[in-house]
């Protein structure tokens, strides 16, 4: 679970569309699907190990950091 995008498939329809419009829904879908990611993340860990503990701490800095989220921008629960 990395947060990469690893496929990308386009409709002949993204040919009528302006490429800056398509790539800015391009880019918010994959910043959506990351913030889905990470909130899945962060209810796993508060289920399980807790997100007050140090290995729920480190592993909830390690998501963000490999999404290349701020910590600050997504409250944990």
């Amino acid at each position: 679970m990395s947060g990469a995008l690893i496929d990308l498939r386009l409709s002949a329809k993204v040919q009528s569309l302006h490429p800056a419009d398509s790539s800015l829904a391009i880019l918010a879908a994959v910043d959506a699907a990351k913030g889905l990611l990470a909130g899945r993340t962060r209810e796993v860990v508060a289920d399980t190990i807790g997100s007050d503990s140090e290995a729920g701490k480190a592993v909830l800095d390690g998501i963000d950091k490999r999404l290349g989220l701020d910590s600050d921008e997504e409250a944990r629960p």
